[in-house]
Formats: structure tokens, C-alpha cells, sequence
């Protein structure tokens, strides 16, 4: 069995009770269907699974099958409980397992993981939610996903399940624990075990070779389903006693922590061979927050980028609510009978209610197939936009440039019910007209080399900033555009200038690096690049404690504009006269 029988935290769990069935009992199919006993009450009672030992095996057609019972308990007097974080899976493949007097079927990944915690011996008591929520009862999902912080904290042990043994995972294991240790017991000698990295191989003699590192067993371990999932960023933080599974190994939080931040960190600059937001999502930080220091923090950062999922797309909201500690002063919590556009729109209203409109703002993303106000994003597919301005070597903030003021924002609701966005603005200028555009995300490198060439043209008479340079070499336009857009996930500002301002990188560089697809000229003679299509007549703004500037549209018979797209113009000074430019306008 699995190395956890000799944890403490995973002895708490386990218990004498229902130690009474023979050996060899064998489970035949009824004819009347398993039902959830209602909770007395859903916001105060859980159910927990008790997991029969293998010594008292079922049989089902046959095949031996878990045995187990659910019991309802009030949330504030359980037993001792390990609760399950584990990717959900193919939800059509399917184990039958024996629930009370009941033959159910449960997704393979569930079965596979209980079978590895299932004890020799005892029962074990288990929380997992595919079992221990009704989840054909959005009123009761409700409330329990509302009570899974405190579900998963009170928990003896959080068993976070990654998977059966494959692909090296023993090794991968090792190695992450001896790296923490070396990582740990040798930080003055930091710069040799980098080396070793590099390598592959110890530098010298003080690193022994049992410490040869082989990158893809870690990679690929990191490359589970279970790292990808937004339910993963309270299961594994909230508990200090948790404990990563793959197969019969064990992982301690230390090792994936630390000694895995820097195996990736030596291993992602090197080789850039795996999305780093992947292990530093689950870095140890003290939560829940409040909701406006959560969107400055580092884990706000990974919870938006790419790769986390979902079986349910309102848990991209609610998968995030044991994390905040006043979503309930600002209307956040768990409603399964609201509509998508519902839960995404109280999101973003909280947001702004929260004095969160440049966070929200980050995550604008094209129209989607949801009936939403342009404010706000489809939680499914948004990403943190980059379209910020680089003055004088710093990252623009409209705020700083307007004197720091941040201004008032609100929400209003209009007949229809759709909310419509009160902001203080400033206005940049007009589109005239637009002179390029890529006809896609993924263009040819003759329509790529077409574009930035019109990119290159519109921007020959304007006047960079003096800090476009390298060694006395003025940089190109594409390099400057494509050094500001990304400068805010950029170590080094001199050596991305350095790397850019050969033409030729730059070029090959634009259609991954840039979200910039379409290219316009202002009434003043503005050069401008938006990630979405604009039209002449748009207007560009700067919308008041917001980063960049925004295409906007005005809608003559709603009286009110929608976003179409972040964007960027050049030249834009700092001294502007912005008081005189100030408007206040509604977006819906």
C-alpha cells in the first residue's frame, strides 16, 4: 500500500467502525438507485465517506470493488478526515463501487485514488466532494462549495492525488526531495548547484553523483491534470498538513515548494521547457485575503494565466472563494442556479466595488458567445492583457500620469438589467483610420514581415524615448514596441533590449510575444496598436486608476460605449494637459 500508512496526520482517520463484513462478500446490482439522504443542513453538516479496509473487499461481476459508507455529520463535531484533492478525469470511464447496500458508478480517477489510500486494516474516513456532495443539487453544491475552505482546513490530512506511478514519478519524486534538501543545506553554494542544472551533472565533488539530475521525470510530473485545475489553489494551501501523492510515493510540501521553485527556476531559464505559473500557483502564502490585496498578490497572477480548468465554468469563481476572506462583503458566494453571465458580472462588480478596475481591466478579452457588458470577461477564456505604455523607462500608469488620483467608479442598473459602468476617463484622441491589420492569431511569415513593415513605416517620425538604445544604437520600432509590451514579465529590461534590437529577432519574435494584431492612425497623427479590430470614429481613452489606454465605441442609441480593445499609442507625453480631456462616461 501506498507509503502513507505511517503518517500520523493519515493514522488520525482511521477507525474501527464497519470492520463487521466477511472477507469475501459479493455485491449484486439492485434495482433501486442510490439517493442522497438530505442534509439537515447544508451550510452546517458534510457527509464523510468511510472507506472499508481492503481486508474487507466486495466483489462486484466478479472484480473486487471498494466498500463504503456515507455518514452525515455536523461540520463542527467530525471524526478526523483526510479530504481528497484529485483531478476529476474522463468523466465516462467508470468503476462500480459498493455505497451502503448500493452499487454506484464513480469516475475511474476517484476509484484509482481511494484505492490508494484505502488502509489494510481499518476504515478510513474520507472527504472527496464527487461523493460527498449531491451533485445534482445546486442548492446544496451551493453551500458546500461555499463551506470547502473550511472543509479543507479542518481536515487531518489533505491528500492531494496526482496519479498512479508512470513516466520515472518515483524518480521525479527523489529528485525533488533531494533538491530540497541541497537546496537547503547548501544556499551559499547556490550558484553550483545552478551550474549543476545546467550541466546536469555536479560541479565538483561536493555534489555527489546521486544528485545527476534528468529533467524530463519532473516535467513530466508537472504536466498532470492535476496542476491544472483552479480547485488546486485552496486544496493544497489552506491545510499545512498536506501531503502530494503519485502512485505508492509520497511528497511533502517542502519539496514541491522549494525544492521544486528551484528546479524550476533553474530549469524554466534555461530551457524554458514547462509553464512555471504551473508549480508557483501552489507556493505557500498566507490565505484567504482580502479581495483587494488578493489582486495584488502573486497568486492572483497564476490564478488568471493560462492552462487552469474547470469541469464546471462557474467554479472560475468559485473555485477562488476560499481564498478571499470578504467575498461575502462584496456579494461573492456560491449560487450553481445563476446563469454564467450572472456569476462572471457579480465577479467583475466586486472587483470595482473593491477598487479593482485596473485588475478587472487586465482580464478584458474579445467577445465571447456570453451576453456580457464589455466590462466584463469571460472568466473562461481571459488572460492577463500586456498593452502597457513604457515612458522613461517605467511602466505608465494612467493614475500617475492624471497627478495619482485615482477617481470614482461605480455601478449602475439599467432597465434591462445589464449594469452599466460609470468611470472617470480621459480622453487621448480619434481613430481616422486603420492602416494594417493581421487577419489572424497565427499569421504566415509573409503577412507577419507585411505587417511589422507598416508598423515600421507608421513609427519612422516618431521620437523614442532616449532609453531605446543600446551602445549608442538606436532601437528599432518593432524591438521598442515588443521590449515595452512585455517589460512587465521581463528580468532584465537591458538584455531584452540588447536581444530586440536586431531587426531580425524582433520580427521573429512579434507573433508570440505581441498580443498586437491591428495597426491605426489618430486625427492628431497618433500611431496606434490595439490587440482587437477598431474602426474610424473609435475613440481612445485612458479610463481613470487604469494601466494603457482603450479603444472604445460609442453606441448613439444607448448613449454609452463598449471596450473593443486595449491598445497603445505613440507618441504620449506625461505633461499632457489631461484635466482639460476629462470625461465621465458610461460603459456597458
Amino acid at each position: 500500500m501506498s507509503s502513507l500508512v505511517g503518517n500520523q496526520r493519515y493514522q488520525l482517520a482511521l477507525t474501527d467502525q464497519f470492520l463487521d463484513l466477511p472477507r469475501s462478500s459479493v455485491a449484486k446490482p439492485s434495482a433501486e438507485e442510490f439517493r442522497y439522504q438530505p442534509l439537515p443542513d447544508s451550510k452546517s453538516f458534510i457527509r464523510l465517506l468511510y472507506l472499508r479496509p481492503r481486508s474487507r473487499t466486495t466483489f462486484i461481476e466478479g472484480r473486487t470493488a471498494l466498500h463504503c459508507e456515507v455518514i452525515i455529520h455536523p461540520v463542527r463535531d467530525c471524526p478526523s478526515y483526510v479530504a481528497l484533492s484529485y483531478a476529476w478525469g474522463d468523466a465516462t470511464i467508470r468503476r462500480s463501487v459498493k455505497l451502503g447496500s448500493h452499487i454506484v458508478s464513480l469516475t475511474e480517477s476517484l476509484v484509482v485514488a481511494l484505492k490508494h489510500l484505502q488502509h489494510d486494516e481499518k476504515t478510513l474516513v474520507v472527504w472527496a466532494d464527487a461523493v460527498c456532495i449531491n451533485q445534482s443539487d445546486d442548492a446544496e453544491k451551493s453551500d458546500q462549495v461555499q463551506m470547502m475552505s473550511r472543509i479543507y482546513k479542518s481536515a487531518a490530512l489533505v491528500a492531494a492525488w496526482l496519479g498512479p506511478e508512470g513516466d520515472d514519478s518515483d524518480k521525479a519524486i527523489k529528485q525533488l526531495q533531494d533538491f530540497k534538501e541541497l537546496a537547503f543545506s547548501m544556499m551559499d553554494q547556490i550558484d553550483g548547484i545552478e551550474n549543476m542544472f545546467e550541466s546536469g551533472e555536479p560541479e565538483d565533488d561536493e555534489l555527489p553523483p546521486r544528485h545527476n539530475i534528468d529533467f524530463l521525470p519532473v516535467k513530466k510530473l508537472l504536466e498532470r491534470p492535476w496542476f491544472d485545475r483552479i480547485w488546486v489553489l485552496q486544496e493544497a494551501v489552506l491545510n499545512d498538513h498536506t501531503l502530494f501523492l503519485a502512485g505508492q510515493s509520497c511528497l511533502e510540501p517542502n519539496a514541491l515548494f522549494w525544492g521544486g521553485n528551484e528546479w524550476v527556476s533553474a530549469h524554466y531559464s534555461n530551457a524554458h521547457a514547462i509553464d512555471h505559473t504551473r508549480w508557483r500557483r501552489l507556493t505557500p502564502i498566507n490565505v484567504p485575503l482580502d479581495l483587494k490585496i488578493f489582486c495584488a498578490s502573486s497568486i492572483s497572477l497564476s490564478v488568471f494565466g493560462p492552462g487552469l480548468k474547470c469541469s464546471d465554468p462557474k467554479d472560475y469563481v468559485y473555485g477562488l472563494l476560499g481564498l478571499i476572506e470578504d467575498a461575502e462583503r462584496y456579494g461573492l458566494q456560491a449560487d450553481y442556479t445563476l446563469s454564467l453571465e450572472d456569476i462572471y458580472t457579480s465577479f467583475a462588480t466586486a472587483l470595482i466595488r473593491s477598487g479593482n478596475l485596473s485588475f478587472l481591466l487586465r482580464l478584458w478579452c474579445p467577445e465571447t458567445d456570453l451576453a456580457l457588458p464589455s466590462w466584463v470577461p469571460d472568466l473562461r477564456v481571459a488572460q492577463f492583457n500586456t498593452m502597457d505604455t513604457w515612458i522613461d523607462g517605467n511602466i505608465y500608469q494612467a493614475d500617475l500620469v492624471t497627478g495619482g488620483n485615482r477617481h470614482s467608479l461605480d455601478t449602475t442598473t439599467s432597465g434591462s438589467r445589464t449594469p452599466l459602468l460609470v468611470a472617470i476617463t480621459y480622453h487621448v484622441d480619434t481613430i481616422e483610420s486603420v492602416l494594417a491589420s493581421l487577419p489572424n492569431d497565427d499569421p504566415d511569415p509573409a503577412e507577419q514581415a507585411t505587417f511589422l513593415n507598416s508598423v515600421q513605416d507608421a513609427l519612422s517620425s516618431i521620437d523614442f524615448p532616449s532609453h531605446g538604445a543600446t551602445d549608442g544604437t538606436p532601437l528599432s520600432a518593432t524591438a521598442f514596441i515588443l521590449a515595452h509590451l512585455r517589460a512587465y514579465f521581463q528580468p532584465s529590461r537591458a538584455e531584452l533590449l540588447e536581444y530586440l534590437n536586431k531587426t531580425a529577432d524582433a520580427n521573429a519574435e512579434w507573433a508570440h510575444l505581441s498580443p498586437c494584431r491591428h495597426l491605426f492612425l489618430t486625427r492628431s497623427g497618433l500611431v496606434g496598436l490595439s490587440h482587437g479590430p477598431v474602426s474610424a470614429s473609435d475613440d481612445v481613452f485612458i479610463i481613470g486608476g487604469t494601466r494603457g489606454q482603450w479603444v472604445l465605441r460609442e453606441l448613439a442609441r444607448d448613449d454609452c460605449y463598449r471596450i473593443v480593445s486595449p491598445a497603445t499609442v505613440y507618441p504620449i507625453q506625461g505633461n499632457e494637459p489631461w484635466e482639460s480631456r476629462r470625461r465621465e462616461i458610461t460603459i456597458c
